[in-house]
């Protein structure tokens, strides 16, 4: 009899579970069509608290799981910090894909997201000493980036200088401003040195270069950028000889 009893109430407990299509453990009150109530203290009617939400675990009718929320927004929505012990590179390269939140705290990628992270570069080639060539147009109005613009000469010396670019044609707020960067050739001062001309130019020297058997003396990988308008960023070649310019934004 007691058996038969059992059954009865499994195949009853089975029926309620079809027709209410949720399950909470811990929990009488399962707000998704699966709810954790980590600590036991969700109340047996309405909506848990903010505090009672955070040791919560809930999937619901469309896949979503909340972390800390019953109200997932994402496919995985977490309220806390998160951690991820083991993450791969890219395969075959030493190259890193970077992540962005955006305002809301989503995750986005650093391509080809066009607002977080988003990733520009262009290349000027054979500027001739004294010339003018656009290095870079097009950029997105309206948008904050962190530049690095890389010169080098034929005996290997390289430098990377880092600057901050404000492009927004709201009242012409376009400028560009000298933040760091390191050279590979000169022994002590490794450093640019920055002439902010005005908010549009910007002129970048290296006082600690050796000379180069291309013909470049201490001075050749010296430049100045110019946003001549919003969306443009050229170099003019303050060199003796012809040099080869790159530049790589990252958007904020």
């Amino acid at each position: 009899m007691r058996k038969n009893v059992s059954i009865l109430m499994f195949i009853a407990s089975g029926i309620f579970l079809l027709i209410h299509a949720q399950v909470g453990i811990s929990n009488s009150n399962p707000q998704g069509t699966f709810h954790v109530d980590g600590a036991k203290d969700n109340p047996a009617v309405g909506v848990p608290t903010i505090a009672e939400q955070a040791n919560d675990v809930v999937v619901t009718s469309t896949g979503r799981v909340g972390v800390g929320t019953t109200l997932p927004t994402e496919m995985l929505d977490i309220v806390g910090r998160g951690r991820i012990r083991t993450m791969d590179m890219v395969a075959g390269t030493n190259a890193v894909t970077p992540v962005y939140t955006d305002s809301n705290g989503v995750l986005v990628k650093a391509s080809p997201s066009a607002a977080y992270g988003a990733v520009l570069s262009s290349f000027a080639g054979n500027v001739a000493s004294g010339a003018t060539a656009t290095l870079i147009t097009g950029i997105p109005d309206g948008s904050f980036y962190k530049a690095v613009v890389i010169v080098g000469d034929g005996c290997g010396n390289a430098t990377v200088a880092e600057y901050y670019v404000i492009n927004s044609s709201a009242s012409s707020l376009f400028s560009i401003n000298g933040l760091g960067g390191n050279q590979g050739s000169g022994n002590t001062d490794k450093s640019p040195k920055f002439t902010q001309i005005s908010r549009y130019t910007i002129t970048t020297a290296w006082t600690d270069v050796v000379g180069c058997a291309d013909g470049g003396n201490p001075t050749a990988l010296n430049y100045t950028l110019t946003m001549p308008a919003v969306g443009t960023i050229n170099v003019i070649n303050n060199g003796n000889v012809t040099r080869g310019y790159q530049i790589v934004l990252t958007r904020f």
